[in-house]
């Protein structure tokens, strides 16, 4: 049976119809009260076989199982949870705490929202380790352990009716892919669980206010439950092309029961467009507020020399391919004794791994810059990436942007290309415009408008 798990050699479309072509009744995922396709979709996408060795336990007869989260409980830390929410805190934002420089460290994401709605109305969490300096009540990593407590009678129920749907889903996947199902599963069991003890206790909470609504199952599986209301921003690029936007019409019929949230806040009027493509958010669950970013304020990188600035961006999925490919230029502009100078940013999830860069065989032309990209653009002639919402932020600089060829992303591509964002450049071509160009600052504003905070603030309101 042919392999469903995706592979970073195919292109999100190609997944998408390999997967909705062996699926065609997704029905089948339904469990309990709601539809668990998305947390198929994630054992799929991530691949979770291929990341490392992972215990299943999920479906270990029960006397065993509860053994074992017994154990797996009390070995994991003890962590203090305390009273997580505020009595006054009606509104919870979480989410990836990615940092912008002001006169202190704010959330990037999230910053605008604090200050228009009071920052003393409000609880913010973090779903990862943050920088020290930032603003933050509390680090969900410090909740895992309650994902190892025992079941409670619901929790127990919600497990047999997973294993029910794994018993459907079996014949129908090869076994890698039936793992993947597998631990995704049990990864959403584990964040129910986790939520389920952190909601219960007395607590004021109406709204959550969250960045991507995708690898959150469980959370949105036990926040649904108790009537809290749900508010997604977009956190990046939306592609039509993307597995967890875009969704087709074969699942409307359960796409309600599929784990979204009630509205989505959008940057500009063009990602307005990109979701009619999709069931999953219909026109009245979404809303161009404009750009809630917060930028750093910081005084911007100044250029050492007359060279000209190609700026290359990088991409966690890709970034062997886009740091090899960044080598093979500076040799070319080493070769060719150009006038170019190269600055090379990681992407922000890179900054705990960064050993790729120590090999930098042409460190008099490729700078590795950590800086906030914003800080990088006022001096940069042209920018080069595969895909990444960077060329677009470029364009606020007028900064002509190029793809650079990579199969498995070539749908990403397409859509900058046919969008005007970027040319495509082969890969032993260099940029054949530098310098702003007033053009593409206009075609900006289709992405990222102004933000209409008394709109922002309605929202919250009903």
């Amino acid at each position: 049976m042919r392999q469903l798990s995706y592979n970073k050699n195919e292109t999100f479309i190609a997944f998408k119809e390999r997967f909705y072509a062996r699926f065609q009744d997704v029905t089948l995922f339904n469990v309990a009260d709601v539809n668990l396709l998305k947390v198929v979709l994630d054992g799929l996408k991530v691949n979770y076989v291929n990341r490392g060795k992972t215990r299943i336990y999920l479906t270990y007869p029960t006397l065993v199982y509860r053994v074992f989260i017994l154990l797996k409980f009390w070995r994991s830390k003890s962590n203090n949870t305390g009273d997580f929410f505020s009595p006054t805190s009606k509104l919870l934002i979480y989410g990836t705490p990615r940092i912008s420089k002001t006169e202190k460290k704010v959330w990037f994401y999230f910053d605008r929202f604090v200050r228009l709605l009071g920052r003393e109305n409000l609880t913010l969490c973090s779903d990862r380790d943050y920088s020290v300096g930032l603003d933050v009540d509390h680090n969900l990593l410090h909740y895992t352990q309650l994902g190892f407590a025992q079941n409670t009678a619901s929790e127990a129920r919600l497990r047999n009716e997973i294993m029910i749907m794994l018993h459907r889903v079996q014949p129908l996947v090869c076994l890698l892919d039936f793992r993947n199902i597998e631990i995704a599963c049990q990864r959403f069991l584990e964040d129910v669980k986790m939520w389920n003890r952190i909601f219960i206790r007395p607590n004021q909470v109406e709204t959550v206010l969250f960045d991507a609504h995708y690898h959150k199952e469980g959370f949105l599986f036990v926040a649904k439950s108790l009537g809290i209301k749900l508010v997604e921003i977009q956190h990046g690029l939306i592609a039509s092309s993307d597995i967890f936007y875009g969704f087709p019409a074969q699942v409307s019929g359960i796409i309600d029961k599929a784990l979204f949230a009630d509205k989505i806040l959008l940057l500009g009027p063009f990602w307005n467009l990109v979701l009619e493509n999709g069931c999953e958010y219909p026109f009245a669950k979404r809303i161009v507020v404009g750009d809630f970013f917060t930028y750093s304020v910081n005084v911007s990188v100044e250029k050492e020399s007359n060279q000209r600035i190609i700026l290359i961006t990088s991409q966690t999925l890709i970034r062997d391919f886009i740091w090899n490919y960044t080598i093979d230029l500076a040799k070319k502009i080493e070769r060719e004794k150009l006038d170019i100078e190269i600055w090379y940013k990681p992407h922000p999830l890179e900054y705990s791994d960064m050993n790729i860069y120590d090999h930098n065989p042409c460190p008099e032309i490729i700078s590795v810059k950590m800086e906030n990209i914003e800080q990088l653009f006022p001096a940069v002639a042209a920018q080069i990436s595969v895909y990444s919402t960077t060329l677009i932020d470029g364009l606020n600089f007028g900064i002509p942007a190029y793809c650079i060829e990579h199969e498995a992303s070539s749908d990403y591509i397409q859509e900058y290309i046919n969008q005007k964002v970027a040319t495509l450049l082969s890969n032993d071509d260099l940029p054949l415009v530098y310098g702003r160009q007033e053009h593409l600052v206009e075609l900006y504003k289709q992405y990222y408008s102004n933000c209409d905070d008394v709109l922002v603030q309605k929202v919250f309101e009903n």
